[in-house]
């Protein structure tokens, strides 16, 4: 990257980075301006309990161009679907307690923690782990009534901040005991509340997000709270993307407890579980990246793990692809299913997607006038993205 391009995506993270109260959701690179681009328009598949739409970047491949077809999925659950009852809770709250944590950042965490309690109902299970230089489960997992609230509420107030942080050890303890009582019908999450730097145990941040794709692999999903303006935003993030689950930062640790219900409050409306993206590639097109999300390719078929969805959540997923770069006339890039299992009917369902194909052409115009919008709004969200992330990785080495 040369000095100007540097300078320019400083310039670039800086205006991003001016509006610290922000919640990031794993797989929402933004992007809006189009009619298409909203449910109901045009592109849009209406499903039982869910609107998808699949479109690429253009529908024109320039002739020994740069070869590089974007193809972007938005998946938004039905706001109006939701499960007469929703099925009970099995959680786990990782809290840190480390040194860094002392101040406000632990009173955060500790409001955080009884906020949970507070939405959580009577008969959800929970569990509320700690960790500095060691993991401590103040409360194994127990189902929650009247007797068994104020033994959470005494051990929240207890928790005190000294030591390092073994923050991999304590994510693995905490699947552990949601792993434990594990009932398919729960709606299962571990919540992690950290600064997010390791320094006791494992501390390599791939090792830690491949832990985290594990225990996602596993049903058990994880979310991640940075707390405080030092925490470490590309670790956090990391980890819940690999774990399927939401990472938030405020810039108010006092803010947490209110994310926190609402973490909650969007787990209790969930409309969908084990939510996957299928993409069906020919042999001669190559994936050259996945942002937002775990995948795995076998043979042609891109598998694309989301989760749980709920009622009007959206989700974006943006894929690179390499195709040909000769003329092959018309190409089938891709075709696409999304199954899922229902919340409300308690059952599989699957709903196939329209295929996306691209033609080959020698006129750069032609290209550049199919340009689909919404895409490449998405497409230019995520590249800033990614200078915002070189940028703060410059600046943390000075």
């Amino acid at each position: 990257m040369n000095a100007f391009r540097l300078l320019s995506g400083v310039a670039v993270a800086l205006s991003l980075t001016a509006c610290t109260r922000t919640v990031y959701v794993v797989g929402d690179p933004g992007g809006h301006g189009d009619p298409a681009d909203e449910p109901g328009g045009e592109g849009w598949v209406d499903g039982e309990d869910f609107d998808v739409a699949i479109d690429s970047s253009s529908g024109y491949v320039l002739i020994d161009g740069d070869g590089v077809v974007y193809v972007a999925v938005d998946v938004r659950a039905k706001a109006e679907v939701v499960a007469v009852e929703r099925a009970p809770m099995n959680v786990a709250l990782v809290v840190d307690r480390s040194g860094s944590m002392q101040g406000d950042k632990l009173l955060s965490a500790r409001a955080a923690a009884l906020s949970l309690l507070d939405d959580l109902d009577d008969g959800d299970r929970v569990a509320l782990l700690s960790y500095a230089s060691d993991v401590s489960v103040d409360v194994p997992t127990m189902v929650l009534g009247p007797r068994t609230r104020p033994v959470f509420e005494r051990a929240i107030e207890e928790l005190t901040a000294a030591g390092g942080t073994a923050l991999a050890e304590a994510l693995a303890v905490g699947a552990d005991e949601v792993l434990r009582g594990f009932d398919e019908a729960d709606l299962v999450r571990v919540i992690l509340l950290s600064d997010g730097r390791p320094t006791v145990g494992e501390t390599e941040p791939h090792r830690i997000e491949t832990l985290a794709a594990r225990l996602y692999e596993e049903g058990v999903p994880v979310t991640t709270m940075g707390i405080g303006y030092d925490y470490n935003e590309d670790l956090m993030t990391s980890v819940a993307m690999a774990g399927g689950g939401n990472y938030y930062y405020v810039e108010d640790p006092r803010e947490t407890a209110v994310l926190l219900s609402r973490e909650m409050s969007s787990l209790g409306r969930t409309v969908a579980r084990d939510v996957e993206l299928t993409l069906e590639l020919p042999p001669e097109v190559r994936v050259t990246r996945v942002y937002g999300y775990p995948f795995d390719q076998d043979g042609r078929a891109l598998r694309i793990g989301m989760s749980t969805l709920s009622a009007g959540e959206r989700r974006r997923v943006l894929v690179a692809l390499e195709v040909p770069r000769d003329d092959r006339g018309q190409l089938p890039l891709t075709r696409g299913r999304l199954a899922y299992r229902s919340e409300a009917k308690g059952a599989r369902r699957q709903l196939t997607l329209p295929g996306v194909d691209v033609r080959y052409t020698r006129d750069p115009a032609l290209v550049a006038r199919s340009m689909r919008r919404p895409v490449m709004e998405k497409v230019a969200a995520v590249r800033t993205a990614e200078v915002r992330r070189q940028v703060v990785e410059r600046l943390d080495r000075g």
